[in-house]
């Protein structure tokens, strides 16, 4: 199960915001473990057996994951041809780090992949 966070442990009814960041953070917590579309089921069902995932949380982020599976891009990004590093801590230029959710090494390209599951909005990078 997700731990809740915060004052919202103890209500009873659990704020639609909060419900959104607990769905990101049972998503994040299913894909920092699967390398390869192969191993999503294992993965869910170890989840589950480990008490991190309900039965209900299971089928909520197993359809998901089935639709990102299905994707023209996204789930190319789970073929057996990259070597894959989940969860990696990268040096950054004057000292800093920072944790990459998902890293594919392939023979000709690398592609640096940052989940995000909230609301879309426009960004501009600061450097």
């Amino acid at each position: 199960m997700i731990k809740k966070q915060g004052a919202e442990f103890f209500q009873e009814e659990i704020s639609n915001k909060r419900t959104r960041i607990n769905y990101g953070i049972m998503l994040h917590t299913m894909l920092a473990r699967v390398h390869h579309a192969s191993e999503v089921k294992s993965v869910l069902d170890g989840l589950h057996i480990k008490n991190k995932l309900t039965e209900e949380e299971v089928k909520i982020i197993g359809v998901e994951i089935d639709k990102m599976m299905k994707h023209s891009i996204i789930g190319k990004w789970f073929g057996k041809e990259w070597v894959v590093k989940n969860e990696s801590t990268i040096l950054l230029p004057g000292g800093r780090q920072s944790r990459i959710d998902r890293i594919l090494i392939g023979p000709k390209r690398t592609i640096i992949i940052d989940y995000k599951t909230g609301e879309r909005r426009d960004r501009i990078a600061s450097r």
